[in-house]
């Protein structure tokens, strides 16, 4: 295996094990009075109904995605696109679900001062980014060693273009249909 692939592997799950750290980290600090639970829970509840309603259409829109392009484009670019959106939507859940668990623990930090409030602010933010660089790493790590490694002939990159297109698809598609869900409330 390639040195530098190896780096880049190593640092994805680094990444990923320290956004595990962290996310447990901030999942036994203490969650407040009954009312900021209470508060808390209903949040986590939207939450939770908004990503499976927002991850289903992602998800039929995807298969479409991964269909049409393993039969125009070829199967090693569709997979490069599976394997991009599906990191995406890990990343995007791992993060929404942490970030609610954050809130509450902030507010209850809060309490005990700004500095401790910040920190667990801060740690809540980073699990986000550090599953975002971490599986983006990582899925281009097994990207590669799934479509381009075992090559023979002529170098394409078009699954790794892929890739890139399938976790920027879930991103925008992500931020589109939380637009249109807002739109349709009011």
């Amino acid at each position: 295996m390639n040195a530098l692939l190896l780096y880049a592997l190593a640092g994805g799950l680094v990444a990923i094990i320290y956004g595990v750290y962290l996310a447990q980290k901030i999942i036994k600090l203490p969650r407040g009075t009954a009312d900021m639970n209470a508060i808390s829970d209903a949040i986590a509840e939207g939450a939770v109904a908004f990503l499976k309603r927002e991850y289903t259409a992602i998800s039929l829109l995807s298969l479409l995605i991964v269909v049409l392009m393993g039969f125009t484009l070829g199967w090693g670019s569709a997979i490069g696109f599976g394997i991009g959106a599906f990191c995406s939507a890990l990343a995007g859940a791992v993060g929404m679900n942490i970030a609610v668990r954050a809130n509450i623990r902030t507010s209850q930090a809060a309490k005990s001062g700004l500095s401790l409030a910040l920190s667990v602010a801060f740690s809540g933010g980073a699990v986000t980014g550090l599953m975002v660089a971490g599986l983006a790493l990582l899925s281009l790590v097994i990207t590669y060693y799934l479509t381009i490694a075992n090559q023979v002939g002529s170098l394409s990159l078009t699954p790794l273009v892929a890739l890139g297109f399938g976790g920027s698809l879930i991103s925008v598609f992500a931020r589109w249909e939380a637009a249109f869900i807002q739109k349709e409330q009011t």
